[in-house]
Parts: C-alpha cells; sequence; structure tokens
C-alpha cells in the first residue's frame, strides 16, 4: 500500500510539474510575440513621422520660402540635408531602433533562461519518477521470487503425504493450491505490464519533449536526446526479458506441482535412473505412455518410485471358459455298458473310447440306417407288382 500511494503521489507531481511548465512556456512565448508585435507596430506607426520631420528640418538658412529660392539654392539645401541625415541619422529612428534591438536582445535571453530552467526541472521529475518505479519493480520482483519459494515448499509438502488421510485430501488441495497460483501469477503479470506501460509513456513524454525543441538542436541537446532514447529501448528490452524469465518460472513451478504419474510395467531390463542399479525381468515404473517410449523416460525401481505417483493396475479379468459337455454317445455307451453288467472301470474306458469314436459310430448308423431304407423301398416296390392284377 506504501508504494501504491508513493506511485500516486508522484505521478500528481509529475502531472503538476508538466502544467506548470507548460504554462511557463506559453507564457514566455506570448509575452515575446506581443513585445515582438507591439514594438514593430510602434515603428511602423513612428517611421513616417518621423520622415516627415526630417523633411521639416532643414540648416538655418532653409527658412526661407522654398518657392522664392532658385534651382541651384533648392539642389545646395537637399545636398546638405542628406549630408546632415548620412552623419548624424534620424534621432527618432535611431531610438526605435536600438529599443527594438534591445528587446529582442533581452526577450531571446529571458526565453532561452526559462526554457533551459524548466528542462532542467522536469528532467529532474522525470529522474525521480524513474527511481521510484525500478525500486517498486525490485521490490515486486523479490515479493515474486519469494512466493515462488514458498509455492515450491507448499508442493513438496503436498508430494511427500503418505498417510490414507492426506491421500484422500490430495487431489482438492492440488487443485487450491493450483488456483492460487494461477491468480497470484495473472496479477503478477498485470502489474509488469502496467509498470512497463509506466515507464515507456515516461520515457515517451520525454521524447515528445524533445522533439517539439527547436530545429536547430546544439550538440549537447543531440547527444542528450539520443542517450535518452537508447537508455529507454536499453531499459524496455531488460523488462520484456525479466518477464519472459518470470513467466518461464511461474510455468516451471506449475509443472512441478502437478508432477507425472509412474507407470508398472513387468519383465523388464532396465538401469533405475536414480539410484543406478541394474535390474533383469523386474517391475519397472516409468512416465511412458506404452513400452516403446521406455527408452525415451526415465525409468525407476520399486525402491525409488514414489507410492503417491504409482497409477493402479486395471486386473484383467480373464474370459470364462466354459466347460466341454460329452456327447449323447458317451452317455448312450455308459448306459448300455451298465445294462450289461460291466466293471465300472471298464464301463469308464469304453465310454472315453466312445465320445473319441462317436463320430465314426454315427457315420455308420447313418449308413445303416440309409441301407435299411433302400431295402425298404426295394420291398414296396415288389409287393406292388405282385399285388397288382
Amino acid at each position: 500500500m506504501a508504494i501504491k500511494e508513493e506511485e500516486e503521489t508522484q505521478q500528481y507531481s509529475n502531472k503538476r510539474s508538466i502544467l506548470i511548465r507548460e504554462d511557463l512556456e506559453y507564457s514566455a512565448q506570448k509575452i515575446f510575440t506581443y513585445s515582438a508585435i507591439g514594438l514593430t507596430a510602434i515603428g511602423i506607426y513612428v517611421y513616417p513621422l518621423t520622415e516627415n520631420s526630417g523633411s521639416e528640418s532643414s540648416p538655418p538658412e532653409s527658412n526661407l520660402n522654398q518657392s522664392e529660392l532658385d534651382p541651384v539654392a533648392k539642389f545646395q539645401q537637399r545636398q546638405a540635408r542628406t549630408e546632415q541625415l548620412n552623419n548624424y541619422g534620424n534621432p527618432t529612428t535611431q531610438i526605435i531602433t536600438y529599443t527594438l534591438i534591445a528587446t529582442a536582445v533581452v526577450g531571446i535571453f529571458v526565453y532561452h533562461y526559462v526554457k533551459r530552467a524548466l528542462k532542467g526541472f522536469y528532467e529532474e521529475n522525470l529522474k525521480q519518477t524513474i527511481e521510484t518505479k525500478t525500486a517498486y519493480y525490485e521490490n515486486l520482483l523479490k515479493e515474486n521470487i519469494a512466493f515462488s519459494q514458498n509455492t515450491q515448499k507448499i508442493a513438496i509438502a503436498l508430494g511427500t503425504a503418505n498417510s490414507s488421510e492426506q491421500q484422500r485430501l490430495l487431489v482438492p488441495r492440488k487443485k487450491l493450491v493450483n488456483q492460487i497460483i494461477k491468480t497470484k501469477r495473472n496479477n503478477m503479470t498485470i502489474n509488469y505490464k502496467y509498470i512497463a506501460l509506466g515507464i515507456l509513456v515516461s520515457y515517451l513524454g520525454l521524447y515528445v519533449y524533445n522533439l517539439t525543441q527547436m530545429p536547430q538542436e546544439s550538440k549537447s541537446k543531440r547527444a542528450m536526446r539520443l542517450l535518452t532514447e537508447y537508455n529507454a529501448r536499453r531499459f524496455g528490452d531488460k523488462l520484456q526479458q525479466k518477464l519472459k524469465d518470470k513467466e518461464n518460472m511461474l510455468n516451471t513451478n506449475l509443472n512441478n506441482s502437478n508432477p507425472t504419474p509412474l507407470f508398472q510395467y513387468p519383465q523388464q531390463n532396465y538401469t533405475c535412473d536414480k539410484c543406478g542399479g541394474e535390474f533383469q525381468k523386474t517391475i519397472t515404473y516409468s512416465p511412458a505412455q506404452n513400452k516403446q517410449e521406455l527408452d525415451k523416460q526415465p525409468t525407476y525401481c520399486s525402491n525409488c518410485a514414489e507410492p503417491n505417483l504409482l497409477v493402479p493396475v486395471k486386473i484383467q479379468r480373464s474370459k470364462k471358459v466354459k466347460a466341454k459337455r460329452n456327447p449323447v454317445a458317451y452317455y448312450q455307451c455308459m448306459s448300455a455298458c451298465c445294462q450289461q453288467g460291466i466293471s465300472p472301470k471298464r464301463i469308464t474306458q469304453i465310454a472315453h473310447e466312445c465320445k473319441h469314436n462317436s463320430v465314426g459310430l454315427l457315420q455308420e448308423r447313418t449308413n445303416e440306417i440309409r441301407k435299411l431304407n433302400e431295402a425298404y423301398q426295394q420291398i414296396g416296390i415288389c409287393l406292388t407288382n405282385l399285388l397288382q392284377p
């Protein structure tokens, strides 16, 4: 809050100084312009009078009537007046000329003096503004670094939770911390943009002020203008680079607060990237999505893998295999053997053979049925022929 109040006070003083400078410059220019216009008007009005007075003034012998003088006297009188003006000049014209020259010199001196004083006053205020904003930026940068360190500690504390209660509350706490980090990052980014905009506007004001100077500027003014433009570009580039570095650091912290899960892959030959041990045909844990990416991703053994990062293995339910049922011939054979009084062991053996030979038995029975049908058809044909009249 104190920094914001200081910044607002500094902005108010800068605006006030700019208004005072503009008013003084406008007043000085107005006084100088009005003085020059007034003296010029006086000179234009007085000059014909001085010419007339000069024409009326003549040497003592010119008091006679001009009509009474002969041409030679008129020529001599005109020549004498010309010599008098060349030697001494018209007093009124000389006074007005000297007055105009003195007024112009004094006006130019006053104008440049006021301009120099205002320029020093403006540059001093601009220097104070830049120092204040630079200090505010450094404080904001320190606060951002401290917040990033605290964020890392919170993420580490959340990532090392081992108890069941902490494991149950891990997901909502991470979401809350991520939301806080996101909000803080957005606020800091907006503050950085406002600071950069304020500094660039300050340099832009100085640049516009230099552009409003007289076109015929001296070497010192030109050097000062070029130095100011170079500092503005250099400071702006550094500020943009710092903003980019800070955004990258915040993105890195966010990625660290969301650790990648570890998948389980059995029967693998690998080297643990954490302890350096070599294992053969054992379970490995890796963030790889499939076995083809194991060479590109780090692998860990069961001792080095963090338990809270392990992805539970989905239990694949095996398909139920229906039991093979014995054919009908198996039970028919067993029933026939029981009726004949064969021993149980012999019955089982005969029924098993009958099961495997049931296809052949069915084929033989089919052939017998077909032969019987043919015989019955022939008997029927013979009886029909005999019974016909």
